[in-house]
């Protein structure tokens, strides 16, 4: 009974754990200056978890042969990837691809300690949002009058609805409800 249970917890904390995981495949992040870069997951395996237990001097020393026998490489800059795969756990790491340069047709492996996530997308400024308002007016004044009058309940819903979005997804619901709005103008 008492294994059971420990088998249970362990494999509960398992799942909980892999449920937070900051990283997919397909993601595009960035890979920090200098980090080693591995064409085997085993190499990768073994560097992790000698950097573990080595001092900082030993760490050094082994990082200059493992470079020197070109078990690993470094890049200088910050390197843009694609995730292929990704493994959390004890010593999570990363299969990725270069988006450019002459090492993009090959697939690496990186601790995920090494990556850094890429902005999602630049704030809305208040022009935008402006803009994107005034066309979807621009596209609702191109209806015809029978056609704005059919629209015009699911319209006061709609605009309920999007004033209650934050800017970004507003400015995405307007310049979309601009081009529903224009695809109904022939009829």
């Amino acid at each position: 009974m008492r294994a059971w249970l420990v088998a249970v917890l362990a494999l509960t904390s398992l799942d909980v754990c892999s449920l937070g995981a900051p990283f997919k495949a397909g993601d595009i992040v960035n890979v920090k200056e200098d980090s080693m870069w591995f064409l085997n997951q085993g190499e990768l395996t073994v560097w992790q978890r000698f950097a573990k237990v080595a001092s900082p001097e030993v760490l050094e020393s082994y990082r200059s042969v493992v470079l020197g026998a070109r078990e690993a490489w470094q890049f200088g800059g910050d390197q843009t990837v694609k995730i292929l795969a990704y493994e959390p756990g004890y010593d999570a790491q990363a299969q990725v691809q270069m988006l450019e340069g002459r090492h993009k047709t090959v697939q690496w492996w990186v601790d995920i300690s090494d990556l850094i996530p890429r902005k999602q997308s630049t704030p809305v400024t208040p022009t935008q949002d402006a803009s994107a308002e005034d066309d979807l007016n621009r596209a609702w004044k191109e209806l015809s009058p029978r056609m704005q009058a059919q629209l015009r309940p699911e319209q006061q819903r709609w605009i309920k609805y999007k004033d209650s979005l934050p800017t970004e997804e507003r400015v995405r619901e307007l310049r979309s409800g601009a081009d529903y709005l224009r695809s109904l103008g022939g009829q």
